[in-house]
């Protein structure tokens, strides 16, 4: 007994921080997030735009901010869903943990300043670029977040499947990876730039339906 209390004592406080408390700092990052994205709109001058004419105009040109918009705040949704998903399988957080998520949601919190930028200037090469480096850096850092956590069962329950830890470490794979070649695409043209950025809500959505599906069939064969 006085083993146990011993090896409490000496137990670093950070290394028992409650999952719970990281996810609500997530949870208000990205809200925030996806809430200052908005401010990338801009109004009409009603001093110029003054006819239904002008303000169709004006409402054509605010179409590669919407399409941009429109990118972001489902990217952030899609690394939102894959956060709540890893944190579902820790039972707790430590130092390390906690480091690799803060830079995590560094980068999550500078996501309105890079689709802000993309606004500002949809076909400026420098702005697609800075953005995909975002993106990557998001993908990578919650890639980091999840080995780390999953070492050894570092912090996660000790009966977890290891296939379901790769299966999870392979598909935190394929955001950072698109986000990498979208920096090619970016140079051939701004479309196709946007066109690879949409494949990472369409792998997330593709990965989850093959999910559901290997367990329909894994549920039909246990039934048999």
């Amino acid at each position: 007994m006085l083993a146990n209390e011993s090896k409490v004592a000496r137990e670093d406080p950070h290394d028992r921080v409650p999952i719970t408390r990281l996810q609500i700092l997530a949870d208000v990052i990205f809200a925030a997030s996806m809430v200052f994205m908005a401010s990338a709109f801009e109004l009409p001058d009603t001093d110029i735009v003054d006819s239904p004419g002008e303000l169709t105009g004006f409402l054509k040109s605010q179409l590669p901010v919407v399409a941009i918009y429109v990118i972001s705040f489902i990217l952030v949704a899609v690394y939102w869903m894959k956060h709540l998903e890893h944190c579902s399988y820790l039972q707790k957080t430590n130092i390390g943990h906690l480091w690799l998520q803060i830079l995590f949601l560094a980068m999550v919190v500078i996501i309105p300043y890079s689709n802000a930028l993309s606004s500002a200037a949809p076909d400026t090469l420098a702005f697609q670029t800075f953005y995909s480096i975002n993106m990557f850096l998001v993908g990578l850092f919650s890639l980091l977040s999840w080995i780390y956590a999953t070492r050894n069962h570092r912090l996660t329950r000790p009966d977890l499947e290891p296939s379901t830890i790769r299966h999870l470490r392979n598909e935190a794979m394929v955001e950072p990876a698109i986000a990498l070649v979208s920096i090619g695409a970016a140079r051939i043209g701004p479309a196709l730039w946007e066109l690879t950025l949409l494949l990472i809500p369409v792998a997330y959505i593709a990965q989850k339906k093959i999910d559901e599906w290997h367990l329909v069939r894994a549920r039909r064969r246990a039934s048999q």
